[in-house]
């Protein structure tokens, strides 16, 4: 027997449990991981604050990072009722979405065709 004939975990097992951990810290860093998390944990004003603070710095992300700044964004303004500042954001969403179908996941999806629906869009209207 391998490990001295003790039944010890493997260390490549041992390293698969630190994964899921590590993916949930490096996903929710940053400001829009921050967000994000905000969002989900239904406080959207602190959510909104945190979008727009980092707006400055949207040519830095890449853009899959982007268009989940769109959006969480779009998703947040429409929660505190701008509706005009909900269907911008949710256009450029929507417009990525187009462009790269498997983008968001399901649920973000989901999220997205809810959010335009609700501004009274179906969803053939508006952007793309």
């Amino acid at each position: 027997m391998r490990n001295g004939g003790q039944n010890r975990p493997s260390w490549g097992l041992m390293r698969l449990s630190w994964l899921p951990w590590l993916l949930l810290t490096v996903s929710c860093a940053g400001p829009l991981g921050r967000a994000q998390q905000r969002f989900e944990q239904g406080d959207v004003a602190a959510a909104v604050r945190l979008l727009r603070a980092s707006e400055p710095e949207l040519a830095e992300l890449t853009g899959h990072e982007l268009a989940r700044y769109c959006l969480y964004r779009g998703l947040a303004e429409l929660g505190l009722g701008d509706a005009e500042l909900a269907r911008r954001w949710l256009g450029r969403a929507r417009r990525a979405a187009a462009v790269e179908p498997a983008l968001y996941s399901v649920a973000e999806q989901g999220r997205l065709a809810a959010a335009w629906q609700s501004l009274g869009l179906l969803p053939g209207e508006g952007a793309p």
